[in-house]
Order: structure tokens, then sequence, then C-alpha cells
């Protein structure tokens, strides 16, 4: 201990602590930490001390001992780095979210951003309602006898309570996610709009809510040193999922509590007991959120485009053509214009409340060569010559047959293209996209055989993986191609690339909607359909999933392969949007016209969920009971038989 007040007492120490503690704290669990203290005090003894002062004896590189110049100008170098990027991430500051404010603190109450200017800041308590801004990432930490209550739209919000941690990870027009580190969470969410999505995670647990008041709890097993969740709903019903296990799905309905422990297990899960007491405290808690007016308003917006028609994506979502009406929460969004045969425009529209606005954007025409037809000259006329008396008894001179205009030599016969498919066929693709590009850029080959050269150089960086510029080449060709089956295959292939090979599943929504605009008979039209829902289910966009699914669904009916689309359709309304009623209707169009699908045994089984929680008990019975006599060996015969037993 002496060693120890003895080292503490040191300036230096004290000097080298107060910078530590200046710097952000990294993740270490307790032990660790340990390890490094001792480590730090036991080379801190063997150091020896000179005039008062604690010198630590460190080896320096031999390039630092032979050239002390060098290590002057390395350190500098270091030094001024350090400082830049301590400037730039100073400079970071995180914009407010649109629609999230702190309206009541009580008690101790830090607010902080990882990347902000300021490290923490104390959130003043008192009774008066307040309006402060919550910025995206923004930790809300709460002390022993602290809590806060955090306004979202129409009359959302939650409460933290005391000794609990949440960061605000995203908050706009209907869809909000928070990640409580530690604590609990009380929140209440309006019933069921289209479009909304509330998600609270935990380090080991999801819950998704769209409609209802409830409470999650996040604690350490002292024994275990398992993270717990416990998700108690008091009024409405939560989707509640394993983050790691995602399969591991249960609907926890009203007056219902479930455990999550680890990862791995749903521990124990039972009844609330006093579930109208907890109601109504529940409602005290967030009594403030009725008072709290939402930041969030509408504004009329008008968008037109020259030429009209063009589709329109909103903050990345396909909302309609121009001229397009509709209003738009105040803010900013990203707006993206796309025609056919026109480069799309990018733009940024800033929406402020109780204000109308007006866009007209003009697009820039592309260039199109039609490279499919020859350029052959038009026969110029000639002149016919009066006829006199004495030209009956004149021999016109015979009018010699103009020859056609000589037909430019064939690609396959050229001796460079020759070379380059023979470097292709061994494998020799950088070679053979060197032969490829001279032939692309020389002007002795037409402009049909430049597009065979550019598809055959295409075909060389898919063989070497390089996906980008395969995707280049293509956007080429697309731009300089005339219409026809030729320019649908190629954007397709653009499209496939993107999904299979780049992952750019928002750039392939953007051309999957052109597809169906550009090609409303085009040879992939039904691919095309269901590509796009499984993007948009991709971008976590489950309403344009579901839209998508239903037209394909509509122009596609009676097709064998459509009961894929009707399935995930119903399974969207079930688990993404909590819509059972809708869900049952596509479950049951499975079952009763595609009573062969490969999707039958789980349509039956989910339906039986969907009428249990819409309350129609009798109808889960039932169907529980068909779904264990077809299917006895089905996969979810035990969780069937489960439900019997507990009815």
């Amino acid at each position: 201990m002496d060693k120890i007040s003895r080292q503490e007492s040191d300036p230096g120490i004290k000097k080298v602590s107060a910078l530590l503690k200046s710097v952000t704290v990294p993740h270490k669990e307790d032990h660790e930490w340990t390890v490094m203290a001792n480590e730090i005090f036991s080379a801190l003894d063997n150091t020896p001390v000179h005039s008062g002062k604690t010198r630590l004896q460190l080896p320096l590189p031999d390039f630092l001992k032979i050239k002390p110049s060098v290590a002057f100008a390395v350190a500098t170098a270091l030094v001024l780095a350090a400082l830049s990027f301590q400037i730039s991430f100073m400079l970071f500051i995180p914009k407010p979210l649109p629609n999230a404010r702190v309206v009541t603190v009580q008690g101790a109450v830090t607010s902080g951003h990882p990347r902000g200017r300021a490290s923490e800041s104390t959130l003043e308590s008192g009774n008066d309602l307040l309006s402060l801004p919550v910025r995206e990432g923004e930790i809300l930490e709460t002390g022993k006898d602290g809590s806060c209550i955090i306004a979202l739209e129409e009359n959302t919000g939650i409460a933290l309570f005391e000794n609990s941690r949440v960061e605000i990870t995203h908050a706009s027009a209907g869809k909000f996610s928070a990640f409580l580190e530690k604590g609990t969470i009380l929140a209440r969410v309006p019933p069921p709009r289209k479009g909304k999505r509330f998600t609270i995670v935990t380090p080991n647990a999801e819950c998704h809510i769209t409609g209802t008041i409830f409470k999650v709890q996040v604690e350490k097993d002292p024994v275990s040193l398992r993270t717990k969740t416990t998700l108690s709903v008091i009024e409405g019903t939560v989707q509640f999922r394993s983050s790691i296990r995602k399969k591991m799905v249960f609907d926890i309905t009203e007056g219902e509590f479930s455990v999550l422990e680890g990862s791995d297990s749903f521990a124990t899960s039972g009844q609330i007991t006093e579930n109208r007491s907890a109601l109504k405290e529940a409602l005290q808690v967030l009594a403030p959120l009725d008072r709290a007016v939402s930041p969030l308003e509408n504004s009329a917006v008008a968008l037109s485009s020259d030429p009209p028609g063009a589709a329109v994506f909103i903050d990345g979502e396909y909302t309609g053509k121009t001229p397009l009406y509709s209003e738009f929460p105040a803010g900013n969004h990203t707006l993206t214009f796309s025609y056919l045969n026109y480069y799309p425009c990018d733009t940024i529209l800033t929406v402020t409340a109780d204000k109308s606005h007006s866009m007209t954007i003009s697009l820039e025409r592309a260039i199109v060569i039609d490279s499919v037809k020859a350029q052959t000259p038009e026969p110029v006329p000639q002149k016919k010559k009066k006829r006199g008396f004495f030209s009956l008894f004149r021999k016109e001179p015979e009018q010699k047959p103009v020859p056609p205009a000589p037909k430019p030599a064939s690609i396959s016969k050229h001796p460079e293209f020759i070379k380059a498919m023979n470097d292709l066929q061994f494998g020799r693709y950088t070679t053979a996209i060197e032969r490829l590009r001279s032939l692309a850029l020389s002007d002795d080959i037409s402009s049909e055989s430049k597009v065979t050269v550019l598809e055959k150089m295409a075909l060389c960086h898919k063989k070497n993986r390089q996906f980008d510029n395969a995707l280049t080449i293509y956007n080429s060709m697309y731009e300089i191609v005339g219409s026809g089956v030729k320019k649908d295959n190629l954007l397709w292939e653009i499209i496939t690339i993107k999904i299979d090979r780049l992952q750019d599943y928002a750039g392939a929504e953007m051309d999957l909607v052109e597809y169906l605009i550009a090609y409303p008979d085009g040879l992939w039209l039904f691919e095309a359909y269901v590509r796009l829902a499984e993007m948009q289910y991709l971008l976590d966009k489950p309403e344009a999933a579901a839209r998508t699914y239903k037209k394909h669904v509509e122009y596609f009916s009676g097709k064998q392969d459509v009961h894929r689309s009707i399935y995930a359709l119903a399974q969207i309304y079930r688990t993404e949007l909590d819509n059972c009623s809708e869900a049952l209707k596509w479950y049951t169009k499975l079952i009763s016209e595609y009573p062969q699908s490969t999707y039958k045994e789980n349509s039956v089984f989910w339906r039986a969920e969907c009428f249990s929680r819409l309350g129609r008990s009798q109808e889960a019975k039932q169907e529980y009971q068909y779904y264990l006599s077809h299917f006895p060996q089905g996969r979810w015969k035990e969780a069937a038989a489960a439900r019997m037993q507990a009815r």
C-alpha cells in the first residue's frame, strides 16, 4: 500500500492520470483491467527516481539512436497528424434527429455522443416540460435516482429508469430504434400505422413493436455473467427474438413476460401479476407524453420534371412518377429522378413545417446510338430529261446499277479479336482485355462490332472477378445500344451483378423499377417483380415489398411459381407489419389455390398462430388439430401439440 500511495502522489503519475481521464475508456472486462493495472504498477516500481521525478526508461529503436534528426522529423509528423485528426474529430457535430426530444428529466441524467464535440453533459432536472433535441447516436445515462422521458411523434415515447444507459440510433417518420445497454425502458407506441416500425435492441435480444405499452429490462447475471433481457408486455403484442439466432422468434402478448438469458434460450415466461395496476402505473409515468407536442409536421410538396413521367425516389424509396404531389415531414430529403434514356438526377430538398414546396427538374438526355441498324447511304434522285420527237429514234445509254456499299468485315475474322478469344479461352483474361480495349478504341470496326467487343471485355472482367469494371462496361453499352431485346438483357445483367456480386441493393432497386417501367412485357418481368420485392425487404422497406409482391401475384395470377410470392407476402404481413388479418388472407389463398405447394405445411401452422393472436381461439384450435392430423411428422409438430395442451 505504501508503494501505491507513493506512486499515486507522484506529480508525474498525477499528470498521466489526468491525461488518461480525458481519453475514452475502451471496453474491457474487470479481470482484464486488473491485469493491466498490475503490469503498469509493476513497471513503475522498477523505474529509477531522479530529482523527485519518475522517468520511464523505454528502449529506443536503432534508427532513432543513430539519426536524432530523423527521430525529430518523425515525431513532429506524428504530432501534426494527431492534431489534425483531433481537430477533424472535434469538428464533427452530429445533427439532431427530426422528431426526438427529451421532455422531462429527474435526478442525475447525462447526455453524450461518442463522436460529438463535448464528450458528456449533464441534463438539468425539473418539473417543467422541456424540449431538448436528441442527436443521432446520442447516449443517455441515468444515475441512481435519475430518469427521463423522450417524446417522439404521435404520442410515442420512452421512459428511461434509474441506472440505465441507452443509445438513440434512429428516429424518423414512423421509425425508431434504440440500443439499451443496461437498465430499464418503458415505452408507449400507438396502434399500428402503415409503415410504422419501433425497435428496442439489447446486447442479446430484439423487440419489434407496432402498437403497445411494454417494458424492457437488461441486467447481468452475477453468477454466469450472461446478459439477461426481460420483456414485459403491458398492452398489445411485441415480437421478441434473439439478436444472434434470428429464427428464435416469439410473440409476447398482453399481460405476459419472457426472459432471454444469453442468446440461446428463453429461460422463463409467464403472466404479469396485477397487470391492470402495471398499466395504470405505466400511464402515469408516460403522462408527460400527452402534453408534449410532436415536432414532426408534414408539408405539401409538388414535384415535376422535364420530360414528365420520371420515376421519383424519396430517401431511397420509389414513390411514384412526376408530376407527383405528396406530403413530406420537415427536414432534408434526398430525391432521385430517373427516366429512360436520360441521365438520373440527384438533389436535396429541404422541407420546412407549415409551408408548401415545389420543385421542377430538367433531365439531360443521354446519347443513344442505334448500333443495330446498318448506316446505308440514301440514293440520290436523278433529274429526268425532257423527251422530244427525235428522242424516239435515239438509243438511251444503259443505266449501270449502283453497287451496294461494302459490308464491314465481321469482327470474328479480325486478327486481334481472334487472339483475344484465344486468350479468353485459356484464361489469360488480362491480356484479352488489353487486346479488346485497343480494338474498341480503333476506328476501323463498325459500331455493331464495338458492342460485341465491349461485351467480350465485360465477360473477361467477370471471369477475372472484376465486377466493378464489368458493370461500368455494361452501363456504357446500355447507353449506346438501341431499344430491343439487347437492351432488355443488358439492364438485367446490370441488375444481376449489383445484387449477386456487389450487394448494391439500393442501386439494384432503382434499376429494377426502371426495368418494370421501360419493359412492361420484358423477358425478365416475372423475375424482376420478385427481385424488387426482395431488395425492398433487405433495405428494410416491408411495406414497399408487400406492394410489389401483391402486384406480382395479380399480374401472374394462376402461374405455379406465384405460390412463393404469396407465402412471402403472408410472412411480411405477419412478422414485419404485425397485420395478422391480412396475413390470414394470403395463407388461405396459398392453401386453397396451391395445395401441392411446398409452403403449405408452414402456411397451416402460421395460419393457426394468426388465429391465436387475433383471439379466435376455437379456429386456432381447429387449425392446430388439422396440422397434427395432416403433418404428424412436420417440423412444427411439437409447437402445435404444446399450443393444443395450453388450450
